[in-house]
């Protein structure tokens, strides 16, 4: 019983911090684009943000727990 509690606490920790990391992600983002002007520029800064969001955030949440 002990067991489970704690596989759904670490669980339950992982959901907060991945949940953090993708809202500090968005308010970055957000920010970043009101300074990109041009629309190829916004796009290519959009395709490598989302690469790094996909390769960081289980590196992000395994550092943490």
């Amino acid at each position: 019983m002990t067991n489970i509690l704690g596989e759904l606490f670490v669980e339950f920790v992982a959901a907060l911090v991945r949940g953090g990391v993708y809202a500090l992600w968005l308010k970055a983002l957000t920010w970043l684009s009101t300074r990109i002007r041009g629309r190829t520029a916004a796009i290519v800064a959009a395709v490598l943000m989302a690469a790094l969001l996909f390769f960081l955030m289980p590196l992000v949440t395994g550092l943490i727990l």
